[in-house]
């Protein structure tokens, strides 16, 4: 039986900025006080160190943002090399993942965390097993979870923002927030009102953001940046 609430972070694509999201969460909460246990299931294009071990650059983030840094390797429990979609890289090294064995991952940290972030790799729709889609297993048998879907700023992001808010929608899915998030100077310059846009089809209370590009950001640095868009007192809510 679960204890914890799990917040799923997810995106609109890969290298949206959903790091960056948890990281800023993680050590947000954790400065309040709270217990939270970052997650992320399977992380690929994983490096190996001196002894030949993969290490999870996300993992390795996520863990020391939420000051678990000793939990690293529950964190980020699969790791491959290859930079892929989940089933592809596992190919590629002769794995097949196992769902049972992620969803045993989930209820474990639920069961010992207040707050559980589920990162997820890619979009919200991208398959992480031959037969599941990170959107669907992330929540099976979970009941109140909630997500927040990340996107970036600038032309193209309507439509991956919406279509991916109406494909979460569609599966009853709870969004708590979508959280802009600008990568790059030309993202927080683009001038084709992608975020006022969002809030006309979204509603302004749902689009929060956008986080300010930093490329040398601290833990502390992006948690005063989520807690400005009020995105904990919303999760604190649940």
């Amino acid at each position: 039986m679960t204890t914890g609430r799990l917040v799923i972070v997810t995106g609109t694509d890969t290298g949206i900025g959903k790091t960056t999201v948890t990281r800023g969460l993680a050590r947000a909460l954790a400065n309040r006080g709270e217990d939270v246990l970052p997650l992320k299931w399977i992380e690929t294009g994983c490096r190996e160190d001196d002894d030949g071990r993969l290490i999870g650059e996300d993992a390795s983030a996520l863990a020391r943002a939420a000051r678990r840094e000793a939990d690293v390797e529950r964190i980020g429990p699969v790791r491959f090399r290859l930079p892929a979609a989940p089933p592809v890289a596992a190919r590629n090294e002769g794995v097949v993942l196992d769902r049972d064995a992620l969803r045993r991952a989930r209820d474990e940290a639920l069961a010992s965390a207040r707050w559980v972030l589920l990162e997820g790799a890619g979009g919200a729709l991208v398959p992480v097993t031959d037969d599941d889609l990170f959107v669907d297993l992330s929540v099976k048998e979970v009941e109140n979870a909630a997500f927040v879907l990340v996107t970036r700023d600038g032309l193209g992001t309507v439509h991956q923002t919406l279509a991916t808010h109406e494909a979460l929608a569609r599966r009853g899915c709870r969004v708590l927030a979508v959280m802009v998030n600008q990568r790059s100077i030309a993202e927080a310059n683009d001038r084709s009102e992608s975020i006022a846009t969002l809030k006309r089809w979204l509603g302004a209370e749902l689009v929060l953001g956008p986080i300010a590009p930093s490329p040398n950001a601290t833990d502390d640095d992006l948690a005063a940046s989520v807690e400005a868009t009020g995105l904990i007192e919303r999760i604190l809510a649940l």
